[in-house]
């Protein structure tokens, strides 16, 4: 583990957090099947057996702490694990087209709910940034989970997809009329049959286009239109 401080409190680190939540992965690899059998490949080894869910080889090696990884974030990924629960269990399934409203996943508070979805991935995008050891400020990011509060720079897209794993992230660079400033923004794209979630994380000021049916919560709505997933990050 990282002697580094927590990414997004300052403390002492010593956590990981999983880069493929461990509910997703064990929704598509249950205990007691023949689809048990767990294997990662990627761009430096193929068909590596992994011991479960909670391998350390599905976890982000990123500096976090112990409280952020649990109790600070928790709420948050409950939330996302109700929302692709549901998503999985859709009857009928899921396509692209789909309309899924928040109030139909989340019996009360649904609005809170979704904001806590949107935060779950603000932890996500801020390991991904960390763990390819990118110099974009994640800062925005861990002050949102901090105060509970959406991430102005933060946007999702849901799109229908029959993979499973995490896209190559892509950063672009935007300067500004000043030299020692660049606008920048990450997107990558969190992929769990039969969803596809990008996220597009737009430093202040940058021009990079979002995607269509992008959703915030700032919108004031818990709508989201799923669209087919085509050119992935």
């Amino acid at each position: 583990m990282s002697d580094k401080p927590c990414w997004i409190c300052g403390d002492p680190s010593g956590s990981r957090e999983h880069a493929s939540k461990k509910s997703d992965v064990q929704l598509k690899f249950p205990k007691g099947t023949k689809r048990h059998r767990l294997f990662r490949s990627d761009s430096l080894r193929r068909n590596r057996l992994l011991q479960g869910a909670n391998a350390d080889a599905l976890k982000w090696d990123v500096p976090v702490c112990p409280y952020c990884n649990t109790t600070r974030t928790q709420p948050h990924d409950r939330a996302w694990e109700r929302l692709s629960a549901w998503l999985h269990a859709a009857n009928p399934p899921i396509r692209a087209g789909s309309v899924i409203r928040g109030d139909r996943v989340f019996a009360q508070h649904a609005r809170r709910q979704m904001l806590r979805v949107h935060l779950y991935f603000a932890k996500q995008m801020g390991c991904r940034i960390l763990h390819v050891q990118s110099p974009i400020d994640v800062a925005p990011l861990a002050t949102a989970i901090l105060g509970e509060r959406a991430c102005p720079e933060l946007f999702l897209t849901f799109d229908k997809s029959e993979d499973i794993g995490i896209a190559t992230i892509q950063i672009s660079n935007f300067p500004n009329v000043s030299d020692e400033f660049y606008r920048v923004t990450a997107q990558w794209t969190y992929i769990i049959d039969p969803i596809a979630v990008t996220l597009t994380y737009r430093l202040a000021g940058s021009t990079f286009p979002l995607l269509a049916n992008s959703w915030h919560p700032r919108h004031g709505t818990t709508r989201l239109v799923l669209g087919p997933i085509t050119d992935q990050p």
